[in-house]
């Protein structure tokens, strides 16, 4: 294996060549996106392995580097719809603590790279990539605000939240214009009106997100949550009395007690409104985040689960999709007609969704399930 012009990735000769195809892109990317390697630097490739599932079109690519501090760790950067996305491996022997700051170290790194594109033009992927990241940021500070000084991780979440507001709309519009678009197609009357208008509203919502973005508060918010993210050590508690506590010792409980209250709405599941399956699509993101930051060493031994949890998350986010565009249908003051059609039909899949999610719960809330992961839990 050799070098490949500088980028500091290696090449194997003998890849697959469909493969090396997205080898090329994902240097390319690289070169377009410095802020990915800002924390790195003499990287090269380690491997890359296709990610677990027979139709995944993600690459992964794990690579051995030193970190500014020369501190050595492995990091993988998923290739996935043409975004790489950086995600530390995590070791059941590493302090919790210092698992939670590397693990949002790299949220921070996916919302730092976005950000150029929607400052500048409010691009959609960027939008929805940069929502999900502060999303997940929100529930490690739920996870590991125990073991952080008081206060040190709440304090950066109303900064946060007031950009997770301005995305919000947008986010809404693109995907109710989406998925408008997707119903025009399958009617002999468009709903041409009506996607005029959201048409509209897509450009003012952009619009003041982009204003927003550019204010000096929001550079503020970040370099400032960056500040401690990005430093070893920085907001731990001063004085250490107990024992170490490491990643193996910290996550049985974590994940079990998101699997719990995600079981427990199991007993009204038969009758449950959207409001709330919408609940339990938040409990549900919670443990469905809590396993993928630590997909790593879990993954493994309990493969159903995982693959499960991703089938329910992708369901409870079309249900909640439908119940959002229910709910803003109601709203509207204009293109009443086409309007009310719309409803109609995002109502009737709002009804088809509840119902086919309900064996899909079923299945996820198996014994046999939950022992696989109680077992990699137990061996850790």
């Amino acid at each position: 294996m050799r070098p490949t012009h500088g980028t500091g990735i290696e090449r194997n000769k003998n890849a697959d060549p469909r493969r090396q195809s997205v080898t090329n892109s994902f240097q390319g990317r690289l070169l377009l996106r410095p802020l990915f390697l800002n924390c790195f630097y003499s990287c090269n490739c380690h491997s890359m392995l296709p990610s677990r599932g027979a139709k995944s079109r993600r690459i992964m690519v794990i690579i051995r580097s030193r970190g500014i501090r020369g501190k050595r760790r492995a990091t993988r950067l998923w290739y996935h719809r043409g975004v790489i996305m950086a995600h530390t491996l995590i070791s059941p022997d590493l302090s919790i603590a210092e698992a939670g700051r590397l693990i949002m170290a790299d949220e921070l790194t996916t919302i730092l790279a976005f950000l150029p594109e929607l400052r500048s033009s409010a691009d959609g992927l960027a939008v929805h990539e940069t929502r999900k990241a502060i999303r997940r940021t929100f529930t490690l500070f739920k996870l590991f605000t125990p073991y952080f000084a008081p206060g040190i991780l709440e304090q950066h979440r109303p900064g946060l939240r007031k950009i997770m507001r301005r995305l919000a709309p947008c986010r809404d519009t693109a995907v109710f214009r989406l998925k408008l678009a997707d119903y025009n197609q399958k009617i002999d009357q468009p709903l041409n009106e009506l996607a005029a208008w959201w048409d509209e509203r897509q450009s003012v919502m952009d619009g003041r997100l982009m204003d927003y973005l550019g204010r000096k508060q929001v550079t503020r918010v970040i370099d400032r949550y960056s500040s401690l993210v990005r430093t070893t050590g920085a907001g731990l508690p001063r004085k250490k009395t107990g024992a170490p506590m490491l990643v193996r010792f910290a996550l049985p409980g974590m994940v079990m007690q998101h699997l719990g209250a995600v079981r427990a709405w199991g007993a009204i599941m038969p009758d449950a409104t959207p409001s709330q399956f919408h609940q339990l699509r938040i409990q549900f993101k919670e443990l469905r985040y809590t396993l993928t930051f630590f997909e790593d060493i879990l993954s493994d031994g309990a493969g159903e689960m995982f693959d499960l949890s991703r089938r329910m998350q992708d369901l409870l986010g079309d249900l909640n999709d439908a119940n959002v565009a229910d709910e803003i249908l109601e709203q509207m003051k204009c293109c009443r007609a086409e309007a009310a059609t719309y409803r109609q039909f995002q109502r009737s899949e709002l009804a088809r969704l509840m119902d086919e999610f309900r064996p899909l719960y079923t299945a996820f809330d198996r014994p046999e399930v939950r022992r696989d992961l109680a077992v990699t839990l137990a061996n850790l």
